[in-house]
């Protein structure tokens, strides 16, 4: 088996080449500890309420675990940052899920007390 390590838009990526065929699986890093000013209360809140599910492409599901955010603008406010995950694909013939990065950049606007209080998708990249 041979594995083979590719840059994507949302991060490295493995995949591993089964020697059946060309059929790749994918296998993604795991993503480091977010950064001190996203808090883990907040990367909850996204999964909840962002809508990860409207970038996922092939039917699958938002993998929560493989959330990441990178801030792009900040105001006291309001929030342009780009969301990262991995979106997580059950096929028929596949024992083990197969997981693709999904990212998009999104607007959380805050209250004044500094809690996030809406979100919406920008665009999907």
């Amino acid at each position: 088996m041979t594995i083979i390590r590719f840059p994507i838009i949302c991060g490295w990526s493995q995949a591993r080449r089964h020697d059946r065929g060309a059929r790749l699986v994918c296998r993604s890093v795991k993503p480091e500890d977010p950064p001190a000013s996203i808090s883990k209360a907040l990367l909850e809140w996204v999964d909840k309420n962002a809508g990860l599910e409207k970038l996922c492409q092939r039917g699958g599901w938002p993998d929560g675990e493989t959330l990441r955010i990178e801030v792009c603008s900040r105001t006291d406010s309001e929030m342009i940052a780009d969301i990262y995950f991995e979106e997580v694909i059950q096929e028929m013939s596949e024992c083990v899920p197969c997981r693709d990065a999904r990212c998009g950049q999104f607007s959380i606007t805050f209250d004044a007390e500094g809690a996030p209080e809406s979100i919406r998708l920008l665009f999907p990249m």
